[in-house]
């Protein structure tokens, strides 16, 4: 099965600024979701793409803005030891 071509930027019957503008109220959904897509219609693909659909694929990248491809850095969720909770170490007696 081929990869979908998204290089337009309006999808009948919606208006560029609806299309663009994702929940966290920046432009530029659209392109995240086309990419999205893309990427996950190939779980279902050979194991090798075509250079049409790795150009395409390029492409859509190259279409996100500079914050959407900007590396995603999450918050530690490691403690060395649990202060609070249900789990928590409890308390040592000292003498």
């Amino acid at each position: 099965s081929r990869l979908p071509d998204f290089h337009s930027d309006t999808t009948p019957g919606t208006s560029r600024r609806q299309d663009s503008v994702g929940p966290d109220n920046t432009e530029g959904f659209r392109a995240v979701q086309d990419l999205a897509e893309a990427l996950f219609n190939l779980r279902e693909h050979s194991l090798a793409l075509t250079l049409e659909e790795s150009n395409n694929i390029v492409a859509l990248w190259e279409r996100l803005s500079e914050h959407d491809k900007e590396r995603t850095v999450f918050s530690p969720r490691h403690q060395t030891t649990l202060n609070k909770g249900r789990f928590r170490a409890t308390k040592k007696i000292v003498a």
